[in-house]
């Protein structure tokens, strides 16, 4: 399948985060069609911000270790999926 061919996401915060906190479930699942490049991630600025935002405010609640594995793993999902960004 091309790059043309496959389907676009856009995704909104809540599912976004909760794949990314989630060990697994449908979230988590859509994801790793994006980091798999099957679908292609549309992630609007806006999105992505209010993303980091929950993500830090979830792992405020967390030891610093666990929080520092979840952020590493937030960017490199981020860099696999190479969502096209919109403003």
């Amino acid at each position: 399948m091309t790059q043309k061919q496959r389907v676009r996401l856009f995704l909104d915060s809540n599912v976004l985060t909760a794949g990314i906190v989630s060990t697994w479930g449908l979230d988590k699942a859509v994801l790793s069609l994006c980091a798999a490049r099957i679908c292609r991630l549309v992630l609007a600025e806006a999105v992505r911000e209010e993303v980091e935002e929950n993500l830090l405010i979830r792992l405020s609640e967390v030891e610093s270790k666990e929080a520092n594995r979840v952020l590493g793993d937030y960017a490199r999902l981020i860099a696999l999926m190479k969502p096209a960004m919109r403003s």
